[in-house]
Order: C-alpha cells, then structure tokens, then sequence
C-alpha cells in the first residue's frame, strides 16, 4: 500500500544504517576499553621495570659488600 512506501521507519536502507551505527557505536565501546587495557598494561609494565631496577640495585650493593667482605677476611688471613 502506499502508506507502507512513505513508512522511512521499516525501508531497508533506515535499518542498513541502524546496525551499522549499532557495530559503529559496538567497535567504539571496544575502542575505549582497549585504551584503558593499554594504559592499564603501560602502568603495570613501568612498575615492574622500576622494581626490576630496585632489585639490580641492591643485587649490586650485596655483591660489593660480600667482595668487600672477602678482600677484608683474606687480608687479615694474609697478615696472620
């Protein structure tokens, strides 16, 4: 019927354009939480280094105590 041809709401080219807004609106949503996920991993990652970097500190520190400490009890083995 011709009411049905002036009916935009039902014509194929109005839902065409409504499920590709819906996958639009979808790939923005998980556009968003990907960002997040990204700036959630770069934080984790930037943490770890720095711990990494703590503990590379202090493994050196003990390595040049425990040296220290070896040269020391030798020489005084030496003068003995």
């Amino acid at each position: 019927s011709p009411s049905d041809i002036c009916d935009s709401t039902n014509s194929p080219i109005n839902n065409q354009n409504s499920e590709y807004e819906e996958a639009i609106n979808s790939l923005k949503l998980q556009h968003a939480s990907l960002l997040e996920e990204l700036k959630r991993l770069r934080e984790v990652y930037e943490q770890t280094k720095l711990d990494s970097l703590d503990q590379i500190r202090q493994i050196k520190t003990l390595e040049d105590f425990y040296t220290n400490q070896y040269e020391i009890s030798n020489n005084e083995q030496i003068q003995y």
